[in-house]
Formats: C-alpha cells, sequence, structure tokens
C-alpha cells in the first residue's frame, strides 16, 4: 500500500494510517481545515480519529502536509452495492493559505491513486464527489478527470 508521495521538497502526501505525527495535533489540523470547508460545527476528537481507522476497509484519508502541518485533507469511503463498487469523495479542502498552487490537484492525483489501488479489485468503480458544483474547486476535480453530470454531481469512472 502506498505510504507517502513527495508532491515537492517540503511537501507530501500520505493516508491517515500512515501518519507518523501526534493524533491531538492531527485534530487539531484537521478541525482548521474542516473550518474553512464549512459553517457547519465539526470537531475531530482523538477517538472519532480512531474510530475512523478503524475502519480502514470501507475509509481512507488523504493527507497532504507542508513542512510537517497538514494543510489539505480529503476523504474516500468506499460503498458496495450489489451492482458494483461505488466511491464517495467528500471532506476536500486545501488550507486557504495554500490555495491555488496546484496542491489540490496532487491531493486529488493521490486520492484516486490510493482508491484504485485499495479498492482496484472492484473495478469498474463509479467515484462521485460530495462537493457543491459551485465551489471554486471545480476546476481540479476535471483536471483530474471527474465530469460534472446534468444532475450537478461530479462522477469518474474507473476502470
Amino acid at each position: 500500500m502506498t505510504s507517502q508521495i513527495v508532491v515537492e521538497a517540503d511537501v507530501s502526501c500520505t493516508t491517515v494510517y500512515n501518519y507518523a505525527g501526534d493524533r491531538q495535533v492531527l485534530c487539531g489540523e484537521l478541525n482548521t481545515l474542516f473550518k474553512q470547508l464549512s459553517d457547519r460545527p465539526v470537531k475531530v476528537t482523538v477517538a472519532s480519529l480512531e474510530e475512523l481507522i478503524s475502519n480502514r476497509k470501507t475509509e481512507t484519508v488523504a493527507l497532504l502536509i507542508r513542512e510537517g502541518r497538514v494543510i489539505g485533507m480529503a476523504q474516500a469511503s468506499f460503498i458496495r452495492p450489489l451492482n458494483g463498487g461505488q466511491i464517495h469523495i467528500n471532506c476536500v479542502v486545501i488550507d486557504k493559505a495554500f490555495r491555488g498552487r496546484g496542491y489540490g490537484t496532487k491531493l486529488m492525483e493521490y486520492l484516486l491513486h490510493v482508491v484504485k489501488e485499495k479498492w482496484g479489485a472492484y473495478l469498474p468503480l463509479s467515484v462521485q464527489l460530495t462537493s457543491k458544483p459551485s465551489r471554486s474547486a471545480g476546476s481540479v476535480y476535471k483536471r483530474v478527470g471527474f465530469e460534472l453530470t446534468a444532475t450537478d454531481v461530479y462522477r469518474l469512472r474507473l476502470g
């Protein structure tokens, strides 16, 4: 399983499972990102993070780390209906201070790589983003292959 890739000299991507830093610090960094993503109050705790980690068969979270600090994240959830595999991607956010530098694209490319590696046995996979088309990240999603459907959902077919 892919543990980490280097994006540039001081920036890398990894999964929450391979994150080597302090879990309490990680929770604080994720909470900072969630505040930028939504007005809805979200509080990531060590307990909720551990619960997510225990669901590694159906969940994964990609982290974008710059100089030891988490500056981006994206979560993928695997759903196995009778007609094949589906992936739902949500909670995609890059810290405001680092937007517009291509990090969102790198994070999504990494997450899709992890998705293929982790759930590739269920190809073809239907990947759906929960983001609204009005969000400025639409160009990032299109850059990595997602298409905006008539129902205003970003979709990508793998395999």
